[in-house]
């Protein structure tokens, strides 16, 4: 459960109840359609051949994940820092890069859709005395500028494969290619005309969690139009969240070289844009269950590797996840317990 804030923003309250009767349905729902997405994809490959590639990945190379994935995290604190600082709000990589993991593990590992992680890391920064409508709206434009990055991080991958003459089923990087562009375009608008539907939505899926972030809404308009129209803000946070995407790339690399004949880093970036935009697709599936599986076996296909390939890098990185993010997980929630307390000092730490 992500904790509620209360309305003095330093300490959180008490639970409330909820409806969640309709969203558990609805997660049920979504997580039988992945389960059913990633029992094909099991049925189709070839299960010895998939074994094979990950005992000879092994536990050295997981471990060597899981360092590689500070690169990322680090990278994404900092490009959600600029918007922050863009809004008079004190923020560094290393200030934000605990709340930034932790939204990355709810969204990875519990049976929320994408915007729970997102709920999680805004209620963090609220509780260190941050104002709600600056964190919702740094929030929304640093998923935009993530999206953004991405579309260009595919496109940069597609170049480099022309550029170099590989072969490629170019139509399925032109409908990863459309496919991000749309699911930013969608986003950008709900943002800009939506007046507040993207957090109502938020606030009806997720409770009073959202609804923290959800008061306000007319001055967080007022800070978005503020953003982007800084070209500069565009530019610099947009840069650091590309660069996230590369070191993400730089992981699947690492574990691509690890398992089979590496095809190359031009080869990586598109495998690594196509399974990103598949994941971000199925931001509805918990886990993205089957949606990032799938995503990593058609990237494979697309530039010449066995789909039991794709399927070895996504297990490699639910087992990286997993290492990483149940420790995390149970952390925060002990953190947020003890300051939940009365005497719980909740008035001077972070969660």
């Amino acid at each position: 459960m992500i904790p509620p804030i209360s309305a003095e923003g330093d300490r959180p309250a008490p639970p409330h109840p909820r409806p969640a009767a309709g969203r558990a349905g609805a997660a049920w729902l979504a997580s039988l359609v992945g389960l059913v997405i990633l029992a094909f994809l099991l049925y189709r490959a070839d299960r010895r051949a998939l074994l094979d590639l990950l005992v000879t990945f092994g536990w050295a190379g997981t471990l060597c994940m899981v360092l590689l994935r500070i690169l990322p995290v680090a990278t994404s604190a900092e490009g959600w820092a600029v918007v922050l600082r863009a809004l008079a709000v004190p923020a560094t990589w290393r200030s934000l890069f605990w709340p930034r993991l932790v939204g990355d593990y709810v969204n990875i590992l519990l049976p929320v859709a994408h915007v729970g992680g997102e709920v999680a890391r805004g209620l963090m920064v609220i509780a260190r005395g941050a104002p709600r409508a600056a964190v919702t709206a740094s929030i929304l434009v640093d998923m935009t500028f993530a999206l953004l990055a991405l579309v260009a991080f595919v496109l940069i991958a597609l170049a480099l494969l022309a550029g170099l003459g590989r072969e490629a089923d170019w139509w399925l990087l032109a409908v990863a290619v459309v496919a991000a562009c749309f699911i930013l375009g969608v986003f950008y608008l709900l943002q800009r005309r939506g007046a507040g539907l993207l957090l109502g939505l938020s606030a009806r899926l997720f409770g009073g969690e959202a609804a923290a972030l959800h008061q306000g809404w007319a001055e967080c308009e007022r800070l978005l139009s503020t953003l982007y129209r800084d070209r500069r803000v565009v530019l610099r946070a947009s840069g650091w969240r590309l660069l996230a995407w590369f070191a993400g790339a730089l992981e699947i690399g690492v574990a691509v070289f690890w398992i089979t004949d590496f095809p190359g880093w031009a080869a990586i970036l598109a495998m690594e844009g196509v399974a990103q935009i598949f994941r971000n697709a199925g931001f509805a599936i918990p886990a993205a269950l089957g949606a990032q599986e799938a995503g990593y076996v058609v990237g494979a296909r697309l530039v010449g590797l066995p789909a039991e390939v794709g399927l070895a890098l996504a297990v490699i990185k639910r087992a990286r996840d997993l290492l990483i993010g149940v420790p995390v997980l149970c952390l925060w929630q002990w953190r947020w317990l003890r300051r939940w307390r009365p005497g719980g000092g909740g008035g001077g730490t972070t969660a």
